[in-house]
Formats: structure tokens, sequence, C-alpha cells
């Protein structure tokens, strides 16, 4: 895969999201279902039900897609411009891998634990020069050590630019699997206030009996 066109695909995708932010509105549930392209560069960012001033408060109820939600939206705190920042992270490696994201398993519970202990797609190699560390930002926990959608913008020209001389071809490894769905894995926006619920339950759960199990050890 030639790395001019995704590129430019990708800025298209920013700049979309980029005039959203500058709106002073959040998404709120960016993913590759809601972005439509015309087979060039072109590329519209659809579905904005959910879409929501940034002054706004969040509602209680929670919707998504969830490998391309941001940990902190589980964890109910605040949406922000930031979380739609890493949705777009998600979609960066969508792109290059042609796979989606985590389709081997099934999209409940443990996901969004594992999502809220760091987990994230796979990292791979032989992609153009400060990809993967743009897509790491934008996916980083914390999200005020986010890119903004300016940003990356910018440094996406910058590595277009530097690609010019010294094209690189993204290879996808071979141990990445096979791009076939786990039957549990959803990939349309759906309720998930409960799941969510049941996944921070755990996660409280986990840490009183590790925080007891280490008191029990200080103590004697």
């Amino acid at each position: 895969m030639k790395n001019g066109k995704f590129q430019e695909g990708l800025r298209a995708i920013i700049i979309g999201i980029e005039n959203i932010h500058d709106a002073n509105i959040i998404h709120r549930d960016i993913h590759s279902g809601n972005i439509l392209t015309d087979g060039t560069v072109r590329t519209t960012i659809c579905d904005l039900g959910l879409c929501k001033s940034s002054t706004e408060s969040s509602s209680e109820d929670i919707y998504g897609v969830i490998p391309y939600m941001a940990p902190e939206i589980f964890q109910r705190q605040t949406y922000t411009m930031a979380s739609d920042i890493y949705s777009f992270g998600v979609i960066m490696w969508e792109v290059v891998t042609r796979r989606r994201p985590f389709w081997y398993r099934s999209h409940d519970t443990e996901l969004i634990i594992d999502i809220c202990n760091g987990l994230r797609p796979q990292i791979f190699a032989d992609v153009p020069e400060g990809y993967v560390n743009l897509m790491q930002l934008c996916w980083d926990n914390e999200p005020n050590k986010r890119p903004t959608a300016v940003d990356i913008s910018e440094k996406l020209v910058q590595m277009r630019n530097n690609e010019v001389d010294h094209r690189t071809e993204v290879k996808i490894p071979s141990d990445i699997g096979p791009n076939t769905n786990n039957s549990g894995a959803i990939y349309s926006s759906r309720l998930l206030t409960g799941t969510t619920n049941s996944a921070m339950s755990l996660i409280c759960i986990v840490q009183f009996v590790t925080r007891f199990a280490d008191l029990k050890i200080h103590i004697n």
C-alpha cells in the first residue's frame, strides 16, 4: 500500500473532525462506519446524532462502538474533543492494516476492561516515519496528552512531504491474522451503559481485592 492516498484520506478525515471541533462540538461516535468516501480522498463524517456542544454535560447513557471508544468514556469521565481524537487514532490503525480493530474477539465487558487497562491494537512495522508515534499519541490513556486535530493535520502533511523522496510501502505482518470477524464483534453503535457499568464494577472489585491483599502482606 502506497502512502500518498491513505495519508491524504486520513488528512481529509481529520480536517472534518477539526471543522466539527472548531464549531465547539464533540462528535462522540467516530468510527469507520460513520465515514463516507467517494473513492477519492474526499470524505464525509456522518451520523451526527450523538454530537453535543463541548460545554454541554454528557447524558447518563453511553453509546458507541467499543474498539473506537476512549477509556475515559467507560470510566464515566466527560466526553471531550480528545475522546474524538482517540477514535481517530484507531482509524489510523485500521486504514493501514485493512483490519477492523479487535475483529478476533467479542466486544464485551472483558474488552472494555482490557482497553481501560491499556490494551490497544497490535503495532506493526513498515509504516511512514512518525506514523506509529502519532497513532499512539492519539490513543494515549491520558486525554490531555493527545494531540489536537490541527496538530494531527500538520503532522500528516509533514509525513507526506518526507515521503516524496523516500516512499515507504506499508507491509502487513503475516502474523496479524485472517480478516474474519468473531461473531461477538459488533461494529455498529449501540447502547453500552449496562455493559460499561458491569466492566467498571469488575475493575473496582479487582482493585479492592488487590489493595486488601497488599495490605495483608504489609501487616504480616
